[in-house]
């Protein structure tokens, strides 16, 4: 018996990645973010969510090592906001586009190439080859301690 589990696809600098549902809360358009002097690099700023506010995360910077020929959208203009949840605090991750949720099975799972820099082999462990393309597994809590969470 095969094991799978539901990842919701998107893409971030013409890169497909994967966000493990446990985590997603929702889906959101882009959201007015409000810029934070001071902030660590990879905080595009806080958002507002019915009241709450909200790290918003550029997640091209997390990808900035990966060579592409697709460029990524300025982090005020991103397409849409993943919001995520970790150790009781929301999260929006900024990025292009969202795809659907789906199954990927630990059969077509493999090891981050060792060509990748190492500071996203630590936040992309494996990766799952799809017959049209490759998709990067994002490690959501590595993701999240590298922001002080």
């Amino acid at each position: 018996m095969k094991t799978v589990e539901n990842f919701l696809l998107a893409r971030i600098a013409g890169q497909h990645i994967a966000l493990h549902t446990t985590w997603v809360s929702e889906v959101l358009p882009a959201q007015p973010v409000t810029a934070v002097a001071g902030a660590a690099e990879g905080i595009a700023g806080i958002m507002v969510l019915r009241g709450r506010l909200l790290a918003a995360i550029n997640l091209a910077y997390c990808f900035k090592d990966i060579e592409t020929s697709v460029q990524s959208t300025s982090a005020v203009n991103k397409a849409m906001n993943v919001i995520v949840t970790h150790e009781g605090r929301l999260y929006s991750l900024q990025v292009d586009a969202v795809g659907t949720v789906c199954e990927l099975p630990h059969d077509l799972r493999a090891p981050l190439p060792v060509t990748v820099s190492p500071q996203l082999q630590a936040l992309v462990p494996v990766v799952c080859r799809l017959p049209a393309h490759t998709v990067m597994l994002l490690d959501i809590p590595k993701l999240l301690s590298g922001f002080g969470a």
